[in-house]
């Protein structure tokens, strides 16, 4: 800010000056008292020329200028969209690519430096930066929560953090070794045990992100529950149905991720 413009302008007849700013596209001007208040705009750099004009009672007026430059300085990286829960079973891995989640004014996000913390080593972290893919997985037989701190960091120092609840679920069920590592395509298993009374489990792989939406329907057509509806990450999932509240007979589940449908039967036995 600039103070004390009744010191910059002087009316020799000692009137009270009125004054106004003109600035240019970038920089905001205003007068407060008699002060010059310049405030650039977000991400705004460069220099441009504000004209003050100091006017007496009668009209009278004079100019001047000044000249103002505004240094670059980086913006932050932005990581609030990376997802605050991750959930996965015991003998799979998540593979998660952080640069949809990263964003940066100034820099591309290849050219972020990331650090994943964790408070238990039993969350294994692997992180490639040619590709920002990061790998979860399981150490040994570990099952439980772990906190996970994402930060990202560019090039001038500056940084922004996520914290991540990451669950890892205990295999209980069905396929224990076999189904391991990243799908390669998007699946739905048969659920098992089938017929089912009254717990039943299925299982599905994304090959990717997708928003999943998973259904059971009566013989009538009619939606009964929505096991599933929310954005997931790459990996192998197992959901449990309880059909205690349901009466015996043929029902379907139906799995929409992304361009992904398919629909299986199951039976109910009572």
């Amino acid at each position: 800010a600039v103070k004390n413009l009744n010191e910059m302008f002087v009316d020799p007849d000692g009137d009270v000056l009125r004054f106004r700013a003109i600035s240019g596209a970038g920089i905001a001007a205003e007068i407060t008292g008699d002060s010059l208040v310049i405030t650039p705009e977000p991400d705004y750099f460069g220099a441009r020329t504000i004209t003050v004009r100091a006017v007496d009672p009668s009209g009278a007026s004079a100019s001047d200028l000044f000249s103002v430059t505004v240094t670059a300085v980086e913006d932050p990286p932005n990581i609030a969209a990376f997802p605050g829960f991750i959930q996965f079973p015991r003998d799979t891995i998540v593979t998660v690519n952080v640069w949809d989640f990263a964003e940066d004014p100034d820099m591309p996000d290849s050219l972020l430096a990331f650090i994943f913390d964790a408070t238990n080593d039993s969350l294994l972290r692997d992180f490639h930066p040619q590709t920002g893919l990061l790998t979860l997985a399981s150490f040994g037989n570990f099952s439980g929560d772990v906190d996970m701190t994402v930060t990202a960091i560019d090039t001038a120092g500056n940084s922004d953090s996520k914290s991540v609840l990451v669950r890892i679920d205990a295999v209980t069920g069905i396929d224990d070794v076999q189904n391991s590592g990243v799908p390669t395509r998007f699946t739905l298993s048969q659920n098992y045990p089938n017929p089912f009374n009254p717990i039943t489990r299925i299982r599905y792989n994304l090959p990717k992100s997708a928003t999943v939406q998973l259904s059971v329907f009566n013989i009538l057509g009619e939606q009964v529950v929505v096991l599933v509806d929310q954005k997931q990450l790459s990996g192998r999932y197992e959901v449990a149905f309880d059909g205690s509240q349901l009466s015996s007979g043929l029902y379907f589940y139906r799995i929409v991720a992304g361009n992904f449908r398919e629909v299986r039967k199951m039976v109910l036995i009572r």
